[in-house]
Formats: C-alpha cells, structure tokens, sequence
C-alpha cells in the first residue's frame, strides 16, 4: 500500500482516539479524502476481524472510490460508508468524516435536542446541531443523501437513536471535535442534575478559542498530539 500512506496512518489513530473514548465499538468508522485522487480512505469493515485497539493500524484502513467500490485493501468496506460518501459529495469543503455511537449524543438525539453550547471547547457547533429523525441504518446513497441534506452547512448532524456524525477539514478536526462534542454532551447531562444548565452568551463564542489564547488549528493539534502520546504510552504497557 502506498496511496494515501500519512491519512490510513492518522485513520488508525483516531480510530485508537475514539475507542478509547468508547465513541465506537464493533461498529462506527471514520474516513478521508486521499489528496490529489478522487478516492477515499476508510476504517475496513471490522466485524471480520475483532481486534485489540492496540492492533489496530493502517493495514486495516482501505481505500475506496466514490461508489464506495475498495480499490486498495484487503478488508471489505462499511456498510454505512454512505454516509460519508453523501457528505463528500455534498460539501467540497469537508476533508474528513467521523461517524459513531457515543452515548451521549444518542441520548440527546433520543428526545430529540442538541447539545447546547456550554463549553468553550465546543464552539465550533455553536450554530447548532440539526437532527436526522430516524433510527435505521444509512446503507444506501439515498438514505446518506438525506443524512447529507440535514447536515447542511453544520458541523455535526445527531442520527436519532443511532449516533453522530461530524466533519472537518483534517480527520484531526474531524476527530477532536467529535470528542469534544461528546464531552460536551456528557457534561450537559451530568450538570443537568444538579440544576438549569446555561449557555455561553453569544458574545463570547468564537472559533478561534481567544479564552484560551489558540487558533482553533492549534487547539486541535494540541488535542490530536496529547491524544496520540497518551495511546501511545497506553499501548506500551
């Protein structure tokens, strides 16, 4: 294998990010563009081949072509890598796909609300999370253009009773935002118990993180090089 060597190697990590995480379990994937090709890479379908996270690497990303066909890997593709394919199609701008099944969103998704924006580790979904009102799978490419339709021009869209699905414009985004977006919600749920929960005033979101004095670049590869250092320093012991 050697099309798309760098981003089958960061698939690999996040997958480690989102599993440990527990974002995804046997099911739940994410995927990006390969530069300069009209192909795509994407976590294989891992039901044929159970797996420590710690064995997860590159070798079990493939490639595929923009009917979802693999190209280039030995194991086959997801069966809702519609998901992904739709958005591709639908936003040029979206560079990476993370699609999972975190609790917390699956929770919000249920009775049908989004996270608000109460951490300013969150902002890049302050204009909202829509919601696709279904729970069944999105194994063909209309139910993923319809997914694809409600995301818009969103960062994220809930899939009721199902999961989540993100972008971003590096699958480090992609993947520290749905991280980020989970917390949040678990956050939300947690300090929902103990009263009314309140949302960062307009007047103080922002992209570019001034509170914590970084760019939302820099926050994300701090986030991606602490995640990576930490699956690192797990897997050796």
């Amino acid at each position: 294998m050697t099309i798309g060597n760098e981003i089958r190697e960061k698939i690999a990590i996040a997958t480690k990010m989102l599993l440990a995480e527990r974002m995804i379990g046997p099911f739940g994937h994410c995927s990006a563009r390969v530069p300069d090709t009209d192909l795509f890479a994407i976590l294989g379908h891992k039901d044929d081949h159970v797996k420590d996270a710690s064995q997860i690497s590159s070798d079990d990303v493939v490639l595929i072509n923009e009917e979802g066909i693999v190209v280039e890997g030995d194991l086959d593709v997801p069966g809702e890598r519609h998901i992904h394919l739709e958005i591709y199609k639908k936003r040029p701008d979206v560079q990476a796909v993370v699609h999972a099944h975190p609790f917390g969103c699956v929770a919000f998704s249920i009775v049908g609300r989004s996270p608000k924006p109460i951490w300013h580790l969150c902002t890049v979904f302050a204009e909202g999370i829509p919601i696709f009102d279904s729970s069944i799978q999105i194994d063909t490419p209309e139910l993923g253009q319809k997914v694809s339709e409600v995301l818009g021009a969103h960062k994220a869209v809930l899939l009721k009773g199902h999961g989540v699905a993100v972008v971003g414009e590096s699958i480090e985004d992609a993947t520290v935002s749905a991280v980020s977006l989970e917390r949040s919600a678990q956050l939300e749920i947690t300090a929902s118990a103990l009263g009314d929960v309140r949302e960062i005033p307009t007047s103080e979101l922002t992209e570019d993180l001034v509170s914590l004095g970084l760019t939302k670049d820099e926050f994300v590869r701090a986030q991606w090089d602490y995640w990576s250092f930490r699956i690192q320093e797990h897997h050796k012991g």
